[in-house]
């Protein structure tokens, strides 16, 4: 468990400015809430949701942590099972490299949830392969993921703003 999340804010002049939130990871307001957009769950990949998405999710006791594990499978199972449809190249990588989705899939997968930890500890060069950064996007009343963006990594990152 973190003990800070990332959040952040475009400001008019089209900068994003970062802040942290912290609690000790937990998503409760002890203050005043200065940056009220973005949650990051913080891990191997950095996945950027609206903040309200996570408002929405809170468990019965109000913490986040049963719906950042939803989103994390849903990243996971994201890139090894739908990634290869918006980008072939990603198919052939992982042929090159004697992988197949379903058995990193199995292989990663705890109680049937697919962990992005597993991914990166024991296919390092599959976790290489993207952006650390992973947006995620939602539906208009944000309490439903509607899409997930993932991008190849490149040598120069590319804010999560202009995706």
């Amino acid at each position: 468990m973190g003990d800070t999340s990332i959040i952040a804010r475009r400001l008019k002049n089209g900068h994003v400015q970062y802040g942290w939130s912290g609690n000790g990871g937990y998503f409760k307001n002890v203050g005043n809430r200065l940056l009220w957009w973005y949650y990051v769950i913080p891990g191997p990949f950095r996945i950027k949701m609206p903040l309200e998405l996570i408002k929405n999710r809170l468990d019965e006791d109000d913490y986040e942590f049963d719906f950042r594990d939803e989103v994390e499978a849903k990243v996971t199972s994201f890139i090894l099972q739908d990634y290869q449809k918006y980008d072939s190249a990603f198919a052939d990588f992982l042929k090159n490299k004697g992988y197949d989705a379903e058995t990193i899939l199995g292989e990663i997968s705890e109680d049937g949830l697919p962990s992005s930890y597993k991914l990166f500890e024991r296919y390092p060069y599959v976790y290489k392969y993207f952006d650390d950064w992973i947006l995620i996007k939602t539906n208009a009343d944000n309490t439903e993921i509607s899409e997930i963006i993932v991008k190849k990594r490149s040598k120069k990152h590319v804010e999560t703003c202009n995706w």
